[in-house]
């Protein structure tokens, strides 16, 4: 794997690195949930990359313990191989490093899932150790928690004239802002994904999202820019199971939030559509430039499969889009929920309104209190 190639690894995963040769050796520095990660793909012939993050050693930790506490640990992560090897004086990185080479089939994984692989090996192994501090520790404990930050970045993404500018009463009215009325972001201690909020009544706000982006007897953050910034403890009402049903419901206690439109009538093969979220790309912006905001990307529908319980679809979708909306491009009808990892050749895939989602609502009685409406 070449400079060139490395850099369009990363392009295609949606990561801001800058990509650089060193003897030979494909290089890239990058951070991910605060820990700063060197990828080095070596010119060996082996197409591996080689993930290297920072790790302070427990005291009178010798190579040789850390490298039988790394092959005792590696066993329960099968997709990634652990190198040790101890280097001076390199800037961002400490006197010790582990190196953890991910085999060939893993690199069908979205990339930032082998970045949370490589940090959970890494824990684990040091948890064995006893002792010692994990980069995900050193990130911390220098820099705002994750929700914070997440807090902060979403605040100054908000309108600047609060609930004045939502999108109802903005100047310029489109489908993409009317879209956005209705977007969240969800998050959990260190990963986040895409919802919209689909109904509304007295018990609260009730949102759509990816099964798999929520993990279960794991707290649930909920938060929206629209119509006014909000924070919210989200319950799971009902989770689907299996790739074919991959999608929740969440409730939280807002009484404002505005729903969007789902779809009862199955789209068709070349109907414009567009998705809405928050992939992973968007933080790496907001880092840069201080405030975090969804954003859009438009295609078409190439096909459905299985009667239309998947739309596939070739509007852009990236980790962390799973859960948002796929929408109708000219009425905004919602018409799938965004499976954001999944991507073959340019197509993606996103779960069918008509045809899963809502007997979904149905079989949980989800659409006699909430809006049967979107069956009219």
């Amino acid at each position: 794997m070449t400079d060139a190639d490395l850099q369009a690894f990363f392009v295609h995963e949606g990561v801001i690195a800058t990509v650089s040769v060193d003897e030979g050796n494909a290089v890239a520095y990058i951070r991910h949930r605060g820990v700063p990660f060197r990828v080095t793909s070596y010119a060996d012939g082996t197409n591996l990359l080689v993930i290297e993050c920072p790790y302070t050693p427990p005291t009178d930790t010798t190579m040789g313990d850390l490298q039988r506490a790394a092959d005792e640990t590696m066993g329960n992560y099968p997709i990634v191989r652990f190198r040790c090897f101890e280097e001076q004086d390199r800037p961002g990185f400490v006197v010790y490093g582990e190196a953890f080479e991910v085999v060939p089939q893993a690199l069908s994984k979205p990339f930032w899932q082998l970045l949370d692989l490589v940090l959970q090996a890494g824990e684990a192994c040091y948890e064995r150790l006893g002792t010692g501090t994990s980069a995900q520790t050193q990130a911390s404990s220098s820099a705002p928690s994750f929700q914070t930050k997440l807090e902060t970045l979403l605040q100054a993404g908000c309108p600047a004239d609060g609930a004045a500018s939502a999108p109802d009463r903005a100047p310029k009215r489109s489908v993409a802002s009317d879209v956005m009325a209705g977007l969240a972001l969800i998050a959990d201690e260190s990963s986040t994904a895409t919802a919209f909020c689909f109904a509304a009544n007295a018990e609260g706000a009730f949102y759509l999202t990816s099964a798999h982006a929520v993990t279960e007897n794991v707290p649930i953050t909920l938060y929206r820019q629209w119509p006014a910034y909000g924070r919210y403890e989200a319950v799971v009402v009902a989770k689907g199971e299996g790739d074919r049903e991959d999608i929740a419901i969440l409730r939280v206690d807002a009484h404002d939030a505005v729903p969007l439109e789902l779809g009862a009538e199955l789209p068709l093969e070349g109907d414009p559509v567009a998705l809405a979220g928050f992939p992973k790309i968007q933080f790496d912006i907001a880092d840069e430039y201080g405030e975090l905001r969804p954003s859009f990307h438009q295609g078409s529908v190439s096909t459905l499969v299985n009667n239309g319980a998947v739309v596939l679809h070739d509007a852009l979708s990236r980790p962390g889009n799973s859960g948002g909306p796929l929408f109708d491009a000219q009425s905004g009808k919602v018409v799938g929920v965004v499976q954001g990892g999944w991507e073959r050749d340019g197509e993606y895939v996103a779960i069918g309104i008509a045809n899963v989602v809502l007997p979904f609502l149905e079989k949980h009685g989800l659409l006699t209190g909430i809006n049967r409406e979107v069956l009219a």
